[in-house]
């Protein structure tokens, strides 16, 4: 069990454990196949999620123009701040319905990842900014769908 080395099955429950992960694309020049995974899943229209920093990379000139090759018309949103205010999420979850997006793609670290996910989930289920926000401090609504 090399991959499992540090499970320890106590007694006390199950002695195993099952994982289910989305797919995903790992390697060098996986960023150029974007527009071939989101024509895949029949998207028209993405949003492409970055920060300042990374949007001046050559990497998202690299996704866009892989989106655009594929057919799928691509937005970029390139105002993610690191370490993601109610603010902040806010401007992006505006930018994410006034888009009329059928896809989400982000590029960059775990900010840009939480706020295109924050963005995606108040763009398509809209409520209160702190409504799936676990309690005490939001009021933990589940996500209305998926």
């Amino acid at each position: 069990m090399h991959c499992c080395q540090y499970y320890m099955a106590t007694g006390d429950g199950d002695p195993s454990f099952t994982v289910d992960v989305p797919q995903f694309t790992f390697g060098a020049g996986c960023l150029a196949e974007s527009g071939a995974h989101a024509k895949g899943l029949g998207l028209k229209r993405v949003a492409l999620f970055t920060d300042p920093r990374v949007a001046r990379l050559p990497h998202i000139d690299t996704v866009r123009k892989s989106l655009t090759s594929a057919g799928v018309d691509c937005a970029i949103y390139d105002e993610v701040t690191v370490e993601p205010t109610d603010a902040s999420l806010k401007a992006a979850a505006k930018f994410a319905s006034a888009g009329k997006f059928d896809g989400f793609v982000s590029v960059g670290g775990g900010s840009v990842m939480d706020t295109c996910k924050a963005a995606n989930l108040y763009a398509t289920y809209p409520a209160d900014f702190l409504a799936y926000v676990n309690a005490p401090i939001g009021g933990g609504q589940p996500v209305p769908g998926p």
